[in-house]
């Protein structure tokens, strides 16, 4: 066991199942004790607070998300029956456009 080693274990020896805090607390007056406490209390309860307050905003931003990506999937469907449509005058217009062009030409035909 390499010398630092050793002098850590042995260091930390006495400490092996005592928690440092104890040892902190453990000179300090009765009063100083009690509000330590209570603020650490009053800091883990904040802590959890925030935890929860966190936890409620991703779980609306997740839901958030949801709704953006069906709004996103309606759109687009949306889009893809506007673009089928268009499509489809578009070919109804050629159609009667290609109509119209054979009757100019024919009246051209009769009039010369």
């Amino acid at each position: 066991v390499p010398l630092n080693t050793f002098w850590l274990q042995s260091s930390l020896e006495p400490l092996r199942g005592r928690s440092p805090r104890a040892d902190v607390l453990q000179g300090l007056p009765e009063d100083a004790v009690k509000m330590l406490e209570d603020k650490d209390a009053q800091q883990r309860a904040a802590f959890q607070e925030l935890r929860v307050e966190m936890d409620e905003r991703e779980r609306s931003q997740r839901l958030h998300l949801r709704n953006m990506r069906e709004h996103l999937r309606v759109l687009e469907e949306t889009f893809e029956g506007r673009n089928d449509h268009v499509e489809s005058v578009t070919e109804t217009f050629s159609e009667r456009l290609d109509i119209v062009t054979k009757c100019n030409h024919h009246a051209i035909k009769l009039v010369a």
